[in-house]
């Protein structure tokens, strides 16, 4: 019997918000995905921790994954950063593979960096965040909100009878 000592390298660890999901209670939803550049002969497992506003104790999220990819969510507005590694069934170990801190804000539709043309309306809606929305029925409406970051995402709702938007980066 021959035992593979070859130890797992993990790659390319990416912290994105989750796809047609919306959190409750201040959290935003997001998935963490990595890639096993190397592996050993055998099962691989994963390891996946965080740590939130880049404090010196880290959480377990997962300890014995064999998925390369997890749901988590972030608190509103905290720096979250995640970390990974591989676990071959022989018991090697790769490095840990850190994540850029990831901070996600949720904007709400009557927030002061939130603009909007004549013609829009804040309508109670149970099911919406914070239990509002904007709406408009005038072609050409627009909202704008103006902030840095590397990523942005849209949360509303969708239906055939429900219009359209664009979004436009500058």
């Amino acid at each position: 019997v021959a035992i593979d000592p070859t130890q797992p390298v993990v790659n390319d660890l990416t912290v994105e918000v989750a796809r047609r999901q919306v959190g409750s209670s201040g959290t935003i939803p997001m998935t963490a995905s990595w890639v096993l550049g190397r592996a050993p002969v055998g099962t691989s497992t994963y390891e996946l921790e965080r740590t939130i506003d880049g404090g010196a104790s880290w959480q377990t999220l997962e300890s014995k994954a064999r998925s390369t990819s997890a749901a988590t969510s972030v608190g509103d507005g905290r720096a979250t950063t995640l970390s990974v590694r591989a676990r071959s069934s022989t018991g090697a170990r790769s490095a840990w593979i850190t994540s850029p801190a990831v901070t996600a804000r949720v904007v709400q539709e009557d927030a002061s960096a939130v603009r909007h043309s004549s013609g829009w309306r804040r309508v109670r809606i149970d099911q919406a965040s914070k239990g509002y929305r904007l709406q408009s029925s005038k072609s050409g409406a627009t909202v704008t909100s103006r902030f840095t970051g590397r990523s942005i995402a849209l949360v509303a709702a969708r239906g055939r009878l429900l219009g359209r938007a664009d979004i436009r980066i500058d």
